[in-house]
């Protein structure tokens, strides 16, 4: 198996979907496995973990839709233990998503928003945890709560013990930092782009319409006066305030209520259209893949684009068109290089995936990686979910560890087919 060069500068992962049924991460026997699959490809000095400066948690790790309270943060709690028991994590990154909006809502209206709800933040996100303050302030507590247990769960007590440790030269001083829609971090070969993916799907944008279309025949027609009057989103801050509405509105948090009736419905449109009806066989074993060899694994990694091309309809074509036009505006405006070889990575779709694209903007070309980072949940009988997790080594080494959970048993069943249940459950119940 290929080795990394520690230490390892980037991990990601998204779609985990912790406290969902069909999430193979709301599972024990799930989220050991993942620590096992991690420990032994990563290998490094026996008995000492392998540092990792950033993990990057690229959107919809709790699911704040379609889970409860209780649910959401039970599961995130113990992964994220799992996470910092398997490696060393310097500082951690969390990438709003559309299942969790709402708790960047929650943050936003209370604090840097000063009561507007819709904004973002730059592209370094916002420091919640780290650099000796560990006294979070009042709107801030929600996310931590949900992350790490704040402030009396055994996962917050981990970062406080090691933050006050005995003598200072083995404390460590954790970093968390929150980022919507983007996080960027430059090293010296390449900047590297992470945001969930929500801001250029394409049922948002089409039930962009729906909303509009909902407020009577009086509000609809001052809508569409609104229409041309409105400023079209010729920047991400106003993106943000066009969609986070409409994103808050289908993917509403459940609040103990798991999967309100958008969910549902969003659920069944994805069925009806056949979004999750791309069924990916179990990979026998997990595989770490360095980018030179990606495409040798097109039957178990997806292929996003064709001659630095995306394929046609696909979320990268969206991606393109849509987004990174002001996404390379706001990186140009706010980063002190700005990007022209980059690695962008996303989730949101759930099918995995990597490609190569070149694109002019403006009359500047740019070079990107593209990487989607899959999800973690079981949506129909004999699938197995595109588990990526994205590795930056030391040498800037990029990789895609595809993680397999064919042979994870719950006593004498197979996880895959416990999770597999619990999709079929949600077919009888109606999501």
């Amino acid at each position: 198996m290929e080795q990394v060069n520690f230490p390892i500068k980037i991990m990601a992962i998204s779609d985990t979907h912790l406290g969902e049924d069909c999430s193979l991460l709301s599972f024990p026997h799930g989220r050991w496995h993942l620590w096992e699959v991690i420990k032994s490809t990563l290998g490094g000095i026996p008995g000492v973990k392998p540092e990792v400066e950033e993990l990057i948690m690229v959107g919809d790790i709790p699911d704040r839709c379609l889970s409860s309270t209780s649910q959401i943060i039970t599961n995130t709690n113990d992964f994220c233990q799992m996470f910092g028991s398997v490696v060393s994590i310097k500082k951690s990154v969390y990438v709003i998503g559309n299942h969790d909006h709402t708790l960047w809502t929650d943050y936003y209206v209370g604090g840097p928003g000063h009561g507007a709800k819709y904004g973002i933040n730059p592209p370094s996100g916002t420091s919640f945890v780290g650099s000796g303050n560990y006294s979070p302030k009042s709107f801030q507590q929600e996310i931590l709560t949900i992350l790490f247990g704040y402030d009396k769960g055994s996962c917050w007590r981990k970062i406080l013990d090691d933050a006050n440790a005995t003598p200072p030269a083995k404390s460590q001083d954790f970093q968390f930092i929150v980022a919507n829609p983007v996080y960027a971090t430059q090293l010296k070969k390449r900047t590297y782009v992470f945001s969930h993916g929500t801001h250029f799907d394409d049922f948002v944008a089409w039930s962009k319409k729906l909303y509009w279309l909902g407020h009577g025949i009086r509000k609809r027609i001052i809508s569409w006066i609104n229409k041309f009057q409105r400023v079209p989103s010729h920047n991400l801050e106003n993106l943000e305030k066009e969609l986070g509405p409409i994103i808050d509105e289908i993917w509403k948090s459940s609040f103990n209520n798991p999967t309100p009736w958008r969910g549902e419905l969003y659920f069944w449109l994805c069925e009806l259209t056949g979004r999750f009806g791309k069924i990916r066989e179990a990979p026998s074993d997990s595989a770490l893949i360095p980018w030179a060899e990606l495409y040798r694994y097109s039957k178990r990694i997806n292929r996003l684009t064709q001659n630095n091309k995306p394929l046609q309809n696909s979320s990268t074509a969206r991606f393109e068109k849509n987004f990174l036009p002001l996404l390379a505006l706001f990186l140009d405006n706010t980063l002190s290089k700005p990007p022209q070889i980059m690695t962008f990575v996303s989730g949101h779709t759930h099918n995995g995936g990597w490609g190569e694209l070149t694109t002019n903007i403006k009359g500047v070309t740019r070079e990107l990686h593209v990487v989607d980072l899959g999800g973690w949940v079981v949506h129909s009988k004999d699938e197995h979910p595109a588990c990526h997790i994205y590795i930056v080594d030391n040498e800037e080494n990029e990789f895609i560890l595809d993680v397999s959970f064919k042979n994870v048993k719950i006593d004498n069943e197979y996880l895959l087919d416990v999770v597999q249940h619990e999709a079929e459950h949600r077919w009888v119940r109606g999501a």
